[in-house]
């Protein structure tokens, strides 16, 4: 028996369980992970900002339609027995889901490197932190 998980672990879809609490808390991660995406602030053009908000919102929002759909999924192959045929035409929607989740984590990552090239002129301005902290000095 092995004493630690491998590296690059990942069990088989055969021995998911839709009862794991590991589910949950990874998808709650990303949800907050797409919140913080969508409180971000300025951008230099009124497409970088609407792009980011559909791509934030995307990353907030996928997450909870895919483990939705990946409990209804093992839930329905339990219960229900059903063709495998309808069983694969779920699993692939939920793999078409992970590819836009996928997508849109890549896109907010390029619209932050784009957003770099006009900074705010406030980003360049000396904090005294002497104001803040006097005891620093």
């Amino acid at each position: 028996m092995p004493l630690r998980v491998p590296i690059f672990y990942s069990p088989k879809f055969a021995d998911y369980n839709p009862n794991d609490p590991s589910l949950a808390v990874t998808m709650c991660v990303a949800v907050i992970f797409g919140g913080m995406h969508c409180v971000a602030g300025l951008f230099p053009t009124i497409q970088e900002r609407l792009a980011r908000r559909i791509s934030a919102s995307s990353v907030a929002g996928l997450p909870i339609l895919i483990s939705v759909l990946a409990v209804l999924v093992g839930d329905f192959s339990v219960r229900f027995q059903r063709q495998e045929k309808m069983m694969g035409t779920d699993v692939w929607f939920v793999v078409v889901l992970l590819v836009l989740y996928v997508i849109a984590r890549i896109f907010l990552l390029v619209l932050s490197w784009i957003t770099l090239r006009v900074p705010d002129p406030m980003a360049l301005v000396e904090i005294q932190w002497v104001a803040f902290f006097p005891h620093i000095n």
